[in-house]
């Protein structure tokens, strides 16, 4: 095809496409006048505000049990446990690294204590009496026995959120029992 009658060609057929948008709005337009003239068979009173309002909700369901609650309160338990015996290591006469690594698990169980038990009082947990010294050597193992039991409640959590606290929370122990192994004096 030559140059010019490519153009021409062109040309008449944006006049065609033109032509069919034509046709398709007048097509619409007649539609949509013929749907309006339908509306005329509607009686007024349905046509008044409220006169098609969908039914009246029904009451929402109310809330069952948490089904996480078990885990919450197993946890709270364990961290409020480690809060006590790592209070009962930090009366030891210890080197102070030991020490200061000691306050610090003290204080990420302690946040632990605080972020699981919301606005319920924080529970009342004894460690049981090893003699000291063997606490002490104890305490890398429990952290990861700690670490070892959120884990596992994550994974049973129904909550994704609950669920993300006590992974973070097994990590946090985790980290502790690393820190602590090498603490005895």
């Amino acid at each position: 095809m030559t140059a010019p009658v490519a153009r021409r060609a062109a040309a008449v057929s944006r006049r065609v496409l033109v032509s069919r948008r034509a046709v398709l709005g007048t097509g619409a337009a007649v539609g949509l006048a013929a749907a309006l003239a339908a509306c005329d068979d509607v009686p007024l009173e349905q046509t008044r505000p409220g006169a098609f309002a969908p039914p009246a909700a029904t009451a929402l369901p109310t809330p069952g049990p948490d089904p996480d609650r078990a885990l919450l309160e197993a946890a709270l338990l364990l961290e409020a446990t480690q809060v006590a015996r790592l209070d009962r290591a930090l009366r030891m006469r210890l080197p102070r690294d030991v020490s200061r690594r000691l306050a610090a698990a003290r204080a990420v169980h302690s946040a632990h204590v605080e972020v699981l038990r919301g606005d319920d009082p924080a529970p009342r947990a004894t460690a049981p009496d090893p003699p000291q010294r063997r606490l002490l050597g104890r305490l890398p193992a429990i952290e990861a026995s700690i670490a070892e039991q959120h884990a596992s409640g994550a994974l049973g959590a129904e909550s994704g959120p609950f669920a993300r606290i006590l992974a973070s929370m097994a990590a946090a122990a985790r980290q502790q029992a690393t820190l602590l192994a090498g603490d005895q004096p």
